[in-house]
């Protein structure tokens, strides 16, 4: 499954995210299914064949993000590089 499979699986749920900075941490707010979401995006992009992908309330994906939301979400996977 690939990042836009998920959004595909998800387009008719309404669900959204929250997502906000929490003193130094980023805090990240969604009811079960949009946290399933999140947790299949971030499966999916284990596979996919670009290294990276983003969403952000203000841009591409916005439609995943509840009201209040300051901060979007990027993904970018790393090559696993041996004895490292």
């Amino acid at each position: 499954m690939m990042p836009d499979d998920v959004y595909r699986e998800y387009s008719e749920s309404g669900l959204k995210l929250k997502v906000t900075e929490m003193d130094e941490t980023m805090l990240i707010e969604g009811t079960a299914e949009s946290l399933l979401f999140l947790s299949k995006l971030f499966s999916a992009q284990a596979e996919a064949k670009s290294d990276s992908f983003g969403i952000s309330p203000f841009g591409a994906g916005r439609a995943w993000f509840a009201p209040g939301s300051t901060k979007g979400i990027y993904i970018r996977r790393i090559e696993n590089k041996p004895g490292k």
